[in-house]
């Protein structure tokens, strides 16, 4: 899919923090050593263009129709992440240095596509352990303080000290997967996906930059995998979700094709489904879990 480049001009709040950060990373002297309280904050955000918004669903595999004059759930990381990034960075850390380890979405309500949003985040947690810092952030969007329509739970990891490595167990489910669908990625996805969200970090679609990275190549931002799980879910089982949790495990490295959505059978005690994304070779990319 080709997607307009012009929708970067809508982009400014997310460019803004992205070149930012960039600048900060190759001269370290302009950031910022200042501490600041870390207080909830409260804001109006403009909701996408009517072009945006359907750009953005195709490229995520989805359905137009289904959004008749509301957003997607998770197109807030267009419109709403950029502001919850503004109090991330008053944190002792540098956002240079952040890992998205993964995300909940609880659908509330919804969202029209044609007016202001009211949008509240908040640091829960902070956590510093064995070489990482741990952020639990929430988020939440709506008509106004006492109209949320979603909440948000965003978990990042700040890098600060070397990690002694430890072998971990993921939680073993007891389950049986069934294959929902596959999607796929161009090589310019990753570009894609920045154009469609402003975030254009070069990681994601920089050979040059991303071949001296750990992953030797390009990778889909985690969100881009979120989105197009999400709406793949949707338009195969013919339902809306109503919450999503999910994990990252490994990134989507570019291009990749046949990249395998799998759910349980059945539902847990708590009516959900466990959640798996694998690529072609069975490696466990995303976990997780959501309910209709």
């Amino acid at each position: 899919m080709k997607v307009d480049k012009s929708l970067l001009l809508q982009q400014k709040p997310m460019l803004k923090i992205v070149g930012k950060t960039f600048l900060q990373t190759i001269l370290p002297f302009l950031a910022s050593s200042k501490k600041h309280d870390l207080l909830p904050q409260e804001t109006l955000l403009n909701p996408p263009s009517k072009k945006l918004i359907e750009s953005y669903i195709t490229w995520s595999g989805g359905t137009v129709g289904n959004y008749e004059g509301i957003l997607p759930p998770h197109i807030f990381s267009q419109y709403a992440l950029p502001f919850g990034l503004s109090l991330l960075e008053k944190t002792p850390y540098k956002l240079a240095k952040v890992i998205n380890q993964g995300v909940d979405i609880k659908v509330l309500g919804e969202l029209k596509d044609n007016q202001p949003i009211f949008a509240r985040t908040e640091i829960v947690d902070i956590k510093e352990d064995n070489g990482r810092a741990r952020v639990h952030q929430k988020l939440v969007a709506g008509v106004d303080s006492s109209s949320i329509a979603l909440e948000v739970h965003l978990y990042t990891a700040f890098i600060i000290g070397k990690r002694e490595k430890k072998k971990t167990k993921r939680e073993e489910v007891e389950k049986n997967l069934i294959e929902v669908g596959e999607w796929s990625v161009a090589k310019n996805d990753g570009f894609n996906f920045g154009v469609l969200t402003g975030d254009l970090n070069p990681l994601h679609w920089v050979d040059v930059i991303a071949k001296a990275t750990p992953f030797k190549s390009t990778i889909l931002h985690g969100f881009g995998q979120l989105a197009k799980t999400y709406e793949l879910l949707q338009t195969k089982e013919g339902k809306m979700i109503s919450d999503i949790s999910i994990k990252f495990i490994k990134p989507v490295k570019l291009p990749n094709r046949g990249v395998k959505v799998l759910r349980s059978e059945s539902v847990d005690a708590n009516n959900r489904y466990h959640l798996e994304l694998q690529d072609q070779k069975g490696t466990t990319l995303m976990v997780g879990s959501f309910c209709y």
